[in-house]
């Protein structure tokens, strides 16, 4: 393109309020936070109680090393066996390598072993 066209368009592109430069729009960083939604069942029966809950990620299927904190979730309220909690492994723990996630639970809340 010849000097002048080149002139020609940056005049253009400044009347008609444009920018030849495209500057990044400003964002938080993503937190390491997510919501889990599940579903558990007693004797193929949907729950529906308060429950506790404690959760693992893996770095394999099975026999593999845990990665971050066992989390834990206390009176959570299950409906129809459905539930949602919030999750936070913080950024170390996800790589780009697959993770697994181990659930145990115990119901009623506060009492009794938890069962994988």
């Amino acid at each position: 393109m010849k000097r002048s066209h080149r002139l020609a368009a940056w005049v253009l592109a400044l009347a008609s309020g444009s920018s030849l430069v495209t500057t990044a729009e400003a964002r938080p960083p993503a937190g390491s936070s997510f919501t889990y939604q599940g579903e558990v069942k007693n004797a193929s029966v949907p729950l529906n109680a308060s429950a506790d809950f404690e959760f693992r990620l893996f770095d394999a299927v099975s026999g593999g090393s845990q990665v971050g904190p066992t989390l834990n979730a206390s009176s959570v309220n299950v409906v129809n066996g459905r539930f949602a909690v919030q999750l936070d492994f913080g950024f170390s723990a996800f790589t780009g390598d697959a993770r697994w996630i181990e659930i145990s639970v115990r119901s009623p809340s506060g009492s009794g072993a938890f069962s994988t």
